[in-house]
């Protein structure tokens, strides 16, 4: 038997999962799964991992995300409505992913970008139903997993059960037919508490009394079980609560079940569920297969629909060329040899020629002529608003490149190599760094956007990761320590990783005083400081937020927002979720 696990944190989840994709892939794949969802909280920061990892592992992606859902009639500032995990479907040429794409960007759409904003992340029932269906079709590309974090699954705590019977009944009407699964988790913790045997079961025959399939998840968070007191750290850094704080209200993790379980541990979840739930084989059987039914319907093809290494740039009306990129480029070279190579004759102009002819010949092969020319656009506006730029890198290897006005530095002159830059290998676009004045680029920026329109460029972003100071900070809050004593030993730590915190207690002079007070003989104090410096380890690298690129735009054509999710970036322009390296492989 394998089992596909359907929600799934990855430590992209910041302040919530613990473990990579590619821990999770190769886990899930060497357990016999054939197929691994990524449904990370607030937006898919993590799928362009996912995706590499799973092609990696041969085992096959589903995408989705955790969100947030509003009442429709509510604050939005303040009525949760809990949150649910919508998967996209894939097969579908792309429909479900754009519309998942879409769904994020939505609910990203009323924040403001900055920390501390009143609206959170999220989304109305009627914004995210009327994402759930193909346009023209009308068939469904979204499913919405109903289950313990959801407004349904809070319900559950109570002795009423009239009172998740209509909210459940709320979600039926207000999505279409066929959209809404009910989501069964048992982390095995104290009946009455949340992820217990008893919700799974309460929930299980809620799906069967209103005649909706159920599937079996471990609203996975950590790759195996020792992830459980790191993800403990990360509650406490998300609530800004100590452990004991959390503990007391709970909310913490009941019992640190939520580990990326094998298909015979499942298999024993769900017959415990099925078994307090009255039902019996048939039953068991039947949930299972309505998992895999959902999992087999969700199987993303990355190229198909995804896109994946499938270059976009810009249409060709959009940077004003009527005809074939490729003779608009080589046109724009040849008037350039005039103004680059003046009198240039003889030997000379036919080694220009014959290199000149390699890089088109090149570049036509990998049919990349029109980001060469979306590139020369951008540089010719940077000009045109009087800002200093200079092309750097690899790219001022290319003789295209200083024809039309990209790079000031003639290869020729110096012996650089093309290929350095492009050859016919390369599958991906090619890296052509622009450097402009720092105090003008947010202007530079904005003119883009202006120019090309926001439907096709949005701004690149980056994942900020703890380091030493950050975690040793977050971990001394899990702990309830002293501020003033975190913040003494947050200074001394500078010049290692997180994770080599207990190594640099040996080699590190300026750490004696504190590994001293680790090594004494006051028990108490000890078994802090050394948990502390467990916890410190534990959140190396781990990513704790997102932020704006200091330099990098993504342009692509009007399909690029269904490619990528935005959100409000600190400047108030739009920010994709994906990275640099993300967008490497995405090809825009």
């Amino acid at each position: 038997m394998s089992f596909t696990h359907l929600h799934v944190s990855t430590a992209f989840s910041a302040h919530y999962g613990v473990s990579w994709p590619d821990e999770l892939a190769q886990v899930s794949a060497s357990d016999g799964a054939t197929a691994l969802a990524c449904t990370d909280r607030d937006g898919l920061y993590g799928t362009v991992k996912h995706l590499k990892a799973c092609m990696a592992a041969g085992i096959d992606p589903i995408v989705g995300v955790d969100l947030a859902v509003f009442d429709d009639d509510g604050d939005l500032r303040t009525q949760l409505a809990g949150r649910v995990v919508v998967l996209a479907h894939g097969h579908t040429n792309g429909a479900g992913y754009r519309a998942l794409c879409r769904l994020i960007s939505d609910a990203h759409a009323r924040t403001s970008g900055k920390a501390g904003g009143v609206v959170p992340v999220g989304v109305t029932r009627a914004e995210l139903a009327s994402r759930t269906l193909h346009p023209e079709t009308l068939e469904p590309v979204l499913t919405v997993l109903i289950g313990p974090d959801s407004d349904v699954g809070r319900a559950m705590g109570g002795r009423r059960y009239l009172r998740p019977r209509t909210l459940f009944k709320r979600w039926l009407d207000t999505m279409p037919k066929g959209t809404v699964v009910a989501e069964v988790v048992s982390q095995l913790s104290a009946p009455g508490r949340p992820l217990s045997t008893a919700h799974a079961v309460r929930m299980l025959k809620l799906a069967a009394e209103h005649g909706t399939p159920a599937v079996l998840t471990n609203a996975v968070r950590y790759c195996a079980e020792d992830g459980a007191a790191t993800a403990d750290v990360l509650d406490s850094a998300r609530t800004l609560k100590s452990l004991p704080e959390l503990s007391a209200e709970p909310l913490l993790q009941p019992n640190g079940q939520a580990w990326l379980k094998s298909a015979a541990q499942m298999l024993q979840v769900g017959k415990e569920i099925i078994h307090a739930a009255g039902y019996g084989a048939v039953d068991l059987k039947r949930l299972l297969a309505q998992t895999e039914a959902l999992a087999d319907r969700c199987r993303m093809d990355p190229v198909t629909d995804m896109g994946w290494k499938q270059p976009v740039v810009p249409e060709a009306s959009v940077i004003g060329i009527a005809g074939d990129p490729l003779v608009e480029l080589a046109e724009r070279c040849e008037a350039g040899i005039g103004r680059r190579f003046p009198g240039i004759a003889g030997q000379a102009e036919a080694q220009m020629r014959a290199r000149l002819e390699h890089e088109l010949r090149i570049i036509a092969n990998l049919g990349f002529a029109a980001y060469f020319l979306t590139v020369a656009e951008v540089s010719r506006m940077i000009l045109e608003m009087g800002v200093r730029a200079a092309a750097r890198g690899s790219g001022a290897s290319s003789l295209v490149n200083y024809l039309i006005d990209i790079s000031q530095v003639n290869p020729l002159q110096h012996d650089l190599i093309f290929e350095r830059f492009l050859s016919r290998d390369r599958a991906t676009l090619p890296d052509i760094d622009i450097d402009v004045e720092s105090a003008e680029r947010h202007n530079v920026y904005r003119r883009i956007f202006d120019r090309f329109g926001a439907e096709r460029v949005t701004l690149m972003s980056m994942q900020n990761g703890y380091r030493a100071r950050g975690a040793v900070r977050d971990a001394g809050l899990a702990l309830g320590m002293d501020d003033g004593d975190i913040g003494e030993i947050a200074k001394q730590l500078w010049r290692f990783s997180a994770r080599n915190f207990r190594e640099a207690l040996v080699e590190k002079p300026e750490l004696k005083e504190f590994a001293d007070r680790v090594e004494q003989r006051d028990f108490a104090e000890n078994q802090q400081l050394d948990l502390l410096v467990d916890l410190t380890e534990r959140l190396d690298r781990l990513p704790r937020h997102i932020s704006m690129h200091p330099c990098g735009v993504i342009l692509g054509d009007a399909t690029l927002l269904d490619r990528t999710p935005v959100q409000p970036s600190g400047l108030g322009l739009p920010m994709s979720q994906f990275d640099k390296h993300d967008m490497d492989r995405w090809a825009c």
